[in-house]
């Protein structure tokens, strides 16, 4: 595997996760692959498509409110197919700052999401 950056999307339904995988190239995205997780279907199983194989791979995590280990599970499995390797370095709020939209503050910290507990 090359190492490319890969950006990830997560859709969350009620029933399911669907998973995009995208290829970064400049201001380019491409589609190397998606997944699913069903969480109707029993045992609980990531449903992984690159290019034209697909592959399901059986979920042994907990399914507990917060998804945690289903998650963890999921990322250790994408990365068994795509290079997960960081290209660059993660983002902190200093470096978020200094990419702040105008008429933002560098001062005003990026919008976070609410806790679900």
């Amino acid at each position: 595997m090359s190492s490319t950056d890969l950006l990830l999307t997560f859709n969350a339904g009620s029933s399911t996760i669907k998973i995009g995988i995208f290829a970064i190239d400049g201001a380019e995205a491409r589609r190397m692959g998606k997944g699913v997780i069903d969480f109707r279907a029993e045992p609980l199983a990531l449903r992984l498509t690159k290019g034209p194989q697909t592959v399901e791979r059986p979920l042994k995590a907990e399914v507990t409110e917060d998804l945690h280990g289903v998650i963890d599970e999921t990322f250790a499995l994408l990365a068994d197919h795509f290079d997960m390797t960081p290209t660059a370095p993660p983002a902190t709020a200093s470096s978020m700052a200094a990419t702040a939209s105008p008429g933002r503050s560098p001062s005003t910290p990026p919008l976070s999401m609410p806790s679900m507990r």
